[in-house]
């Protein structure tokens, strides 16, 4: 189980009126950090690992190749994440458009995808991994703000992605 009572590691800015800027530092070279985002053997070793929940992963890593990553819990509880790959530089970074599926209570349409560019910078065999995420409008940019579990829920997943990191190490 992962712990997610140690500190907060992950910054989450808000920017502008539709932007979020989060990011986080990795103790491993900008390569792992990468593919640790983008083999699915490795997102599913990470991504969603709060108490009870796993993840399944699907990657097609290419520019117009498609991401799915479904996480379910113990009672059948699904949240699905996915998106395209609109831009890739591997190691330094890629750009994609992505949705969450089964929040229409939201507001928030399939078509409104929200455009991340994530940019990895290594110094000293450390990565800054940096997300920009651009909504589709303020409101659902304040919904993603103050979901309570949206921070909670990402430390957890980086907690568990260091311990992956340092296993590839």
């Amino acid at each position: 189980m992962v712990s997610v009572a140690d500190p907060p590691l992950l910054r989450l800015v808000a920017r502008g009126d539709r932007e979020i800027v989060m990011t986080r530092e990795f103790d491993a070279p900008r390569q792992l950090v990468f593919d640790a985002w983008t083999k699915p053997e490795l997102v599913e070793r990470w991504f969603g690992r709060l108490e009870g929940w796993t993840t399944k992963a699907e990657v097609d890593l290419r520019v117009g190749g498609t991401y799915r990553f479904t996480m379910q819990d113990a009672k059948g509880t699904k949240i699905v994440l996915r998106g395209e790959y609109r831009e890739i530089e591997r190691p330094s970074r890629f750009v994609t458009a992505e949705a969450f599926e089964g929040f229409s209570e939201t507001g928030w349409r399939p078509e409104d995808a929200t455009v991340t560019t994530t940019v990895f910078t290594e110094r000293d065999g450390r990565t800054t991994w940096t997300a920009t995420s651009r909504y589709p409008s303020k409101e659902i940019r304040n919904a993603v703000l103050n979901d309570p579990n949206m921070q909670t829920g990402m430390n957890a997943g980086f907690i568990a992605m260091d311990a992956v990191l340092r296993e590839l190490k």
